[in-house]
């Protein structure tokens, strides 16, 4: 029986952030690579983390390097997930037993990443291959300005709702990557190996 693949905690990614002067959140990070494994864009572990870095990373510091392996093991799960012969795709969200306005904000910013890089690659968000995929997008923009007030109890109703986005945010990167080839071949993405290299991002950070 093949054993289930699992992603680091949120908290521990956030955490590993917090070191390393990465001021994305986890789910935002996981996102923008989810849409560069689904474009499949070849980038390797340390090129994706050194891209995310403000600062070089002090290799005889233990603190730094454990982070820094955090973020690569939230990469190679992440691939994994896209390497499994049943596509068994997981968000990257706070644990279940966080706020309902937390993992709604992190499903939000998940989303803002994802559909950011897919822009980035060149894929044109109102031009998707197929109905399905449109709708899906057109859709997904709307998950970006969710909101979830703190103050408002978490009922069942609001649960099942967030599980059910949840699950359609992996049918979305489902389709997304099985119709990476068409998206190319339509001439509405360029999807090719790119250089992270926008905001503040670097290339290798790492210092000796």
């Amino acid at each position: 029986m093949t054993e289930k693949i699992r992603l680091p905690e949120s908290q521990k990614i956030q955490e590993a952030c917090a070191v390393l002067g990465v001021s994305l959140h986890p789910s935002h990070l996981q996102g923008t690579l989810s849409a560069l494994l689904s474009g499949a864009v070849a980038i390797s572990d340390r090129a994706w983390v050194d891209a995310m870095l403000p600062n070089f990373v002090d290799a005889k510091n233990p603190v730094q390097q454990r982070a820094y392996e955090c973020l690569l093991e939230l990469f190679s799960t992440t691939k994994s997930l896209f390497d499994s012969n049943c596509f068994e795709f997981k968000v990257l969200l706070p644990e279940d037993e966080a706020p309902l306005y937390e993992r709604i904000e992190a499903i939000s910013t998940w989303t803002e990443g994802f559909l950011a890089t897919l822009k980035i690659l060149g894929i044109d968000l109102q031009k998707a291959p197929t109905p399905e995929l449109q709708e899906a997008f057109n859709h997904l923009m709307n998950v970006i300005c969710l909101e979830y007030d703190p103050e408002d109890e978490a009922d069942e109703e609001a649960e099942k709702a967030y599980a059910e986005l949840e699950d359609y945010l992996r049918i979305v990167v489902q389709g997304v990557y099985q119709a990476r080839n068409q998206f190319s071949a339509s001439g509405s993405s360029q999807v090719k190996e790119k250089k992270l290299q926008k905001g503040g991002a670097q290339p290798l950070r790492r210092k000796n």
